[in-house]
């Protein structure tokens, strides 16, 4: 990570912590998760900047702010969607489908994440964000459970995984 003398860097520290447990992590599930982690805490913080625009000096901001909130799904899938399509707006462009993503992983997200969407977009990009890490976090998502024993039921899982980290951890730095 350059340094830059401009930046107030003591406002990423929780980011900055994030990323150094991410780059000794020693297995992919865990760099997954850690990679996750800094996309969620960043898009959080972008929800709650968009929350405080406006009135933050006047009488009303309590008001306004429960008005927004009581306003805001409680969807975590599409709050953190929302967020990604700020956050990293070139999402489809970053992860080619027909480049970097090989047969045997769409088969993957086909049938292991139960996403029948293969359109190269942004949203297709984000649900598989999103699922990969509920599997390995909740296994809610598919009835495949993450574990040292089962590696080859998840083979593809994994190989998508490592393509998403490479790609996407250097837009997080740029963020």
């Amino acid at each position: 990570i350059p340094y830059d003398p401009n930046n107030k860097y003591e406002q990423y520290f929780d980011a900055y912590n994030v990323i150094i447990e991410s780059k000794h992590a020693d297995d992919v599930l865990l760099r997954y998760l850690r990679m996750y982690q800094i996309l969620e805490y960043f898009g959080y913080r972008y929800i709650l900047a968009e929350m405080t625009k406006g009135n933050i000096r006047e009488n009303g901001f309590v008001r306004n702010i429960i008005s927004k909130v009581s306003g805001r799904g409680s969807n975590e899938k599409e709050e953190i969607k929302k967020a990604l399509k700020v956050l990293l707006p070139n999402l489809h462009t970053a992860i080619v489908i027909s480049a970097d993503i090989t047969q045997p992983m769409k088969d993957f997200i086909k049938d292991k994440l139960l996403i029948n969407d293969s359109q190269h977009s942004s949203d297709f990009l984000c649900e598989v964000i999103y699922k990969l890490r509920n599997c390995i976090v909740h296994n809610k998502e598919s009835e495949l459970h993450f574990t040292s024993f089962n590696t080859d039921d998840y083979k593809d899982g994994i190989d998508l995984m490592r393509v998403l980290i490479t790609k996407l951890e250097p837009a997080i730095i740029n963020i």
